[in-house]
């Protein structure tokens, strides 16, 4: 019921000269998910997402601000907080936004969606290191770039999410 998880044992993992290790992230996935394919609790009526999505993109909004404005660092949290909040309570029988279908709706969404990008990553010969409920981590050789952008972009036209692409050196698992 809740989100994709791989079984990973402890290691550091470092890539080789002439290699990648990147973590793509689906940016605000739950209620992204719940807005791009209209998911709400049905006893709400669609004027529930319809508010749900104003503050979506009220953070992200925020979200690109966030770095030269105190002010809006502080908003983009508290609606990160929010809306993940209230997209977990539609699981909480004693909410007041409670429907466990839009719950697992938004749940297997996502987990199918990041399957589907594990897929794509894997069949062009990427190793996929881990798995979480929003995103991978994965190595590429750096000769493989091109490939990876036309996976994203594909992956993102498809499902109507946003990946974000975070190079770094070492992952400590």
């Amino acid at each position: 019921t809740g989100g994709l998880h791989s079984v990973d044992s402890p290691k550091i993992i470092e890539p080789q000269e002439g290699q990648k290790l990147y973590e793509l992230d689906v940016g605000s996935m739950y209620p992204s998910i719940m807005c791009a394919y209209r998911y709400y609790p049905q006893h709400l009526g669609e004027e529930f997402i319809d508010g749900f999505d104003k503050l979506r993109k009220r953070r992200l909004k925020a979200k690109k601000l966030k770095k030269t404005d105190k002010t809006e660092a502080y908003l983009e949290k508290g609606l990160k907080l929010s809306l993940n909040g209230l997209y977990g309570k539609t699981n909480d029988k004693y909410s007041w936004v409670y429907d466990p279908k839009t719950t697992m709706s938004v749940t297997i969404t996502g987990q199918l969606f990041l399957l589907m990008l594990i897929e794509r990553c894997v069949l062009a010969g990427f190793q996929v290191l881990s798995a979480n409920t929003d995103g991978i981590y994965i190595i590429i050789d750096d000769k493989d770039q091109e490939i990876l952008d036309n996976i994203v972009k594909e992956w993102m036209n498809e499902t109507k999410l946003v990946l974000d692409q975070v190079s770094f050196s070492k992952l400590v698992m």
